[in-house]
């Protein structure tokens, strides 16, 4: 991992023109009591089936640094929503803000990204949620999805999904002390972990600690090999007219699909 304390050098950038997407869902606004403090977060929801959507599934999606502007975040989450055939829920745990730039990471990490400013967000947004919950992480996203899946932060959850996932606690969020092992190994739900393999470290791969520590801990957790040629980030910041980053995008959510349908039952 390198010194930005999330993305590993040669991540993708945030992805430009993303803004241009006409979302399917709709965007709501909701209060989070904070410290000292009461903050305004906005949730976009999505349920592309309507009333033939299965009501006894979510999917929470948490997604990168690059914050919701700077991803497919939303036309990722219709398409979830589409094919899971469920609601696809994607709050703004930034609150508007997103990492401005590669240089300006490290900072932002540090004071954007914490699980202390996350997990009064995450309470607020899951506080009703009754249904049984599935989450997607990518990058950091993937961090915050770790945090969820504890047994105790969400209790109905009973799967997640990583994509190209940062999940290097003692880098990236010092103040929690606690590293990268001691955080998978809190993880009680099966974990579907998909690496890039150009850039995520080989502990994500099948085999790897982080893979190995989920086998023992979350039980139907898997390991896939990883996405081929692929830059982090390419799962929602990669060039889709890019032949090779459409084919592996599908497979990352043809595998989504399974391994929910699977945990599910």
């Amino acid at each position: 991992m390198s010194s930005t304390g999330c993305c590993p050098p040669g991540s993708l950038p945030a992805l430009q023109g993303a803004e241009d997407y006409e979302p399917k869902g709709t965007m709501t606004s909701m209060d989070v009591q904070a410290k000292d403090k009461v903050e305004k977060m906005e949730v976009y929801r999505v349920n592309v089936n309507g009333d033939g959507a299965d009501p006894s599934i979510v999917l929470y999606y948490m997604y990168d640094v690059w914050g919701m502007k700077g991803t497919r975040a939303r036309a990722m989450a219709d398409t979830l929503s589409k094919v899971c055939n469920c609601e696809v829920v994607l709050p703004d745990l930034f609150l508007g803000d997103g990492c401005p730039s590669f240089e300006e990471m490290p900072a932002f990490v540090q004071r954007a990204c914490s699980w202390n400013l996350a997990k009064p967000r995450c309470e607020a947004l899951l506080k009703d949620e009754q249904r049984p919950v599935a989450f997607l992480g990518t990058c950091w996203g993937a961090y915050v999805g770790a945090w969820l899946t504890d047994g105790t932060a969400c209790p109905t959850a009973f799967c997640q999904v990583w994509w190209h996932p940062s999940v290097d606690a003692g880098n990236m969020d010092p103040a929690m002390k606690l590293t990268e092992a001691e955080l998978v190994a809190k993880i009680s739900v099966p974990t579907q972990v998909l690496a890039a393999e150009l850039h995520d470290p080989q502990s994500l791969w099948p085999g790897g600690a982080v893979i190995e520590s989920l086998t023992k801990t979350a039980p139907g957790s898997e390991g896939l090999p990883p996405a081929k040629n692929m830059a982090h980030g390419f799962s929602v910041r990669g060039d889709m007219n890019d032949e090779a980053v459409r084919v592996e995008v599908q497979k990352a959510i043809d595998n989504l699909v399974r391994f929910v349908s699977k945990c599910k039952k």
